[in-house]
């Protein structure tokens, strides 16, 4: 006789599904506003993004420990890297090659790993510690970014590609979310947004459509990527609400960084 609870494939999971954690209404007015910061500084050259990457870096470094298992030394520790990395973009040459990037996130990396020794509370946690600041430092790589793009040809229309597609990732997400709709509608529908803005951009400036187009897409997804990669619970403190936003828009430096290299190829 067949047993009730197994079907013929295999056991029937009862577990509930996990709700997605909503972005708040600061996270979304911080990430559109670092976006279009970005964006607007792009023409005045990579020292001025690199300040503008460096302010915001800091405010980051303000909130994230909210976000790290264990806040011992974090807020000091990405608040450096923040430092190192801005600087490197303030120092670009006329190309646009990060050439001392690397060299900051290993600085930065050695750093928070010294820190973690000089921990007078036991340590707990260390490994979630020492996670939470390398994903800072990811982040800030990725805004880090944003000035050698700004050195390079087409330098403002991609910038303002990549900030409508950071836009339309938070602004869609949190239309949908105060709907009945599925959250994952937010994802395609983003990233449609952000082709379509491309395709403006292009239209204004003669660039290829169909790159523009990609471009405005993959930084609605990315975006959408780095939410949901850091609301993996719900953010209460105000700081980390704004750390939230701050590193959605900085993510978008990575794409910047990827579109002048391929426009000018």
């Amino acid at each position: 006789m067949q047993d009730r609870g197994v079907c013929k494939d295999g056991p029937v999971s009862t577990e509930p599904a996990v709700a997605e954690t909503p972005l708040s209404l600061l996270s979304a007015t911080a990430a559109t506003g670092v976006a279009v910061l970005l964006a607007l500084l792009t023409p005045a050259g990579p020292v001025w993004v690199g300040i503008g990457v460096l302010l915001v870096g800091l405010v980051l470094a303000s909130g994230w420990p909210a976000l790290s298992p264990s806040q011992w030394g974090i807020r000091e520790v990405v608040a450096i890297g923040a430092v190192l990395i801005a600087a490197c973009g303030i120092r670009s040459d006329a190309g646009g090659h990060p050439h001392w990037l690397a060299l900051a996130l290993a600085g930065s990396l050695v750093l928070a790993f010294l820190v973690q020794l000089l921990r007078p509370d036991g340590r707990s946690d260390v490994v979630g510690s020492l996670g939470s600041c390398a994903l800072a430092f990811a982040v800030l790589a990725c805004g880090g970014l944003a000035p050698f793009a700004a050195a390079r040809p087409h330098a403002v229309p991609v910038a303002w590609t990549v900030a409508i597609g950071v836009v339309a990732s938070v602004l869609t997400r949190s239309a949908v979310q105060r709907t009945s709709l599925d959250l994952e509608w937010a994802v395609p529908v983003a990233m449609v947004v952000g082709g379509i803005g491309g395709v403006v951009i292009a239209g204004a400036t003669g660039l290829a459509w169909n790159r523009l187009l990609l471009i405005g897409m993959l930084a609605a997804a990315l975006a959408h990527a780095v939410r949901r990669v850091l609301l993996t619970a719900a953010v209460r403190d105000r700081l980390a609400q704004i750390a939230v936003g701050v590193a959605i828009a900085l993510s978008g430096g990575m794409i910047a960084y990827a579109a002048t290299w391929w426009l000018n190829r």
